[in-house]
């Protein structure tokens, strides 16, 4: 099981040379005690604890009977769970571990329990608000209801498991609507904001960039239009902004700096913004979760200079527009937010919307409109890209 499900994955070479002992640790652990998570008194623990799969509990418990039956898949999800416990080694090889979901569609979400136990924990003694803890914690058992509606069963494939791995860090809290993490800005995007309108112009730093104002790699092919570059002075930006679609455009203006300065640039903390599948998604509800994510990060994290929210999605996109009636609420969303290109394929829409339900673009559904339009779109040959939406913090109203 390890060589199908591991090493056949990461090659000989790094599981000896990374992994071999903590393979034989869990062999020996095994061979002692079993697989401590795989029993019913810890599963329902954990979950009389930390209220964490409330929905599943019997569903896990006759999955961990299962595995308990074959050895070698036992030893393999102990493997997994020591392995998980090397942060950095872990992260850095995950892709080579598979998950057996077609027999075991909940193995995946076994293996995380004792993360969601420490999750738990360690949220708790950090003083999170009580119902923040709920919200994030049954983001674990979420996922499996997702997965869902992707494969009409209750399970946990290897996409939900890897972004579960945020929650196991505990880089992102469940406030109200919406989900935050702390996330550098890594976009190569400067904010300016003029001191007299309090306008805000975003700037591209660098890059190449199509007759689209798009990223010169972004599919399908198109030509070479131009390259972004900013510098700075004593007394001015010069840079290349992006207009109201999101777009680059092509001619470097200058910003004196008597009249602008700079909001948000590289490197500085935002809050990332990840938008759940299900709720109110009023422009109120998602404005009530800005400002309490603003008040539980400085009051938990005061060390942290949070410079404003960040979100990369489809729901960013400016051509959304014609897709969708004025009145959406997407749209509304997406309203606070100043675009900005990002690399992109324009292909998560297909995932969203779509749940990943087709092979071919003539199979996509057309059961709302939303659906019926995009289709029509991919069918044109054209694309809806993911753009970057960014706005300060003191613009949340």
């Amino acid at each position: 099981m390890i060589k199908d499900l591991f090493i056949n994955n990461c090659g000989e070479e790094i599981f000896k040379k990374d992994f071999s002992e903590i393979y034989n640790e869990a062999m020996l652990e095994y061979e002692k005690c079993g697989v401590f998570f795989l029993s019913e008194e810890y599963i329902r623990e954990v979950d009389t604890v930390a209220e964490a799969y409330p929905r599943i509990l019997s569903l896990l418990i006759e999955e961990a009977k299962r595995i308990k039956e074959n050895p070698s898949l036992s030893v393999y999800a102990l493997f997994l769970h020591r392995a998980m416990q090397k942060r950095e080694l872990f992260k850095k090889n995950i892709e080579h571990f598979a998950l057996p979901v077609e027999e075991y569609p909940l193995f995946a979400f076994l293996c995380l329990i004792p993360a969601i136990k420490n999750t738990y924990f360690f949220l708790k003694e950090k003083g999170i608000d009580s119902d923040i803890i709920k919200a994030t914690i049954r983001q674990y058992e979420e996922c499996v209801f997702i997965y869902s509606k992707r494969f009409d069963r209750l399970g946990m494939n290897k996409r939900y498991f890897d972004w579960l791995q945020h929650y196991v860090d505990c880089e992102i809290l469940n406030i109200n609507r919406l989900r935050f993490e702390i996330l550098p800005l890594s976009e190569p995007i400067r904010v300016l904001r003029n001191t007299e309108s309090g306008e805000d112009v975003i700037l591209m730093e660098d890059g190449d960039f199509n007759t689209d104002g798009l990223y010169l790699d972004t599919p399908p092919e198109k030509d070479y239009a131009f390259s972004c570059k900013f510098s700075e002075s004593d007394t001015s930006y010069t840079g290349y902004p992006v207009n109201e679609d999101g777009k680059a455009t092509g001619n470097a203006l200058i910003y004196p700096k008597s009249l602008y300065k700079t909001v948000i640039k590289r490197g500085d903390v935002l809050l990332s913004v990840h938008i759940p599948v299900d709720g109110d998604f009023s422009r109120e509800a998602c404005r009530e979760s800005y400002e309490r994510a603003k008040e539980v990060f400085a009051r938990f994290f005061p060390d942290i200079d949070v410079k404003g929210f960040v979100c990369y999605s489809w729901m960013m996109s400016p051509e959304l527009r014609f897709h969708m009636k004025p009145t959406s609420r997407v749209l509304g969303f997406a309203s606070p937010y100043a675009k900005f290109p990002i690399h992109t394929e324009g292909e998560d829409v297909l995932n969203f919307v779509f749940y990943l339900k087709f092979k071919t673009y003539e199979d996509l559904a057309e059961d709302t409109s939303l659906q019926r339009s995009l289709k029509r779109l991919y069918l044109n040959g054209e694309r809806l890209y993911e753009y970057g939406g960014i706005f300060a913090v003191d613009k949340i109203n």
